[in-house]
């Protein structure tokens, strides 16, 4: 399945192609966390995001790599609705 976000990058709003890749459990200090977990590609740049199901879809972790190298990773915590 494919979707598209509109995301701002340099100060200008554009549409950006997501691909779902699955599901997956994280291990996070959030708590165990059942995702669906979506990839985006451009060029040799990989960004891949989970959402977590419990919290309504709410984005948990990111990764970005570069040249398939993992470059950054960002994780959720905590949550606090």
């Amino acid at each position: 399945t494919q979707f598209k976000l509109n995301l701002v990058s340099d100060h200008k709003i554009k549409s950006v192609s997501f691909k779902v890749i699955g599901k997956d459990t994280l291990f996070t200090k959030a708590g165990i966390l059942e995702s669906i977990k979506v990839e985006q590609k451009s060029g040799n740049s990989t960004v891949i995001i989970w959402f977590a199901k419990r919290w309504d879809y709410l984005p948990i972790q990111f990764e970005t790599y570069k040249s398939n190298k993992l470059h950054s990773r960002v994780t959720a915590t905590s949550v606090n609705y």
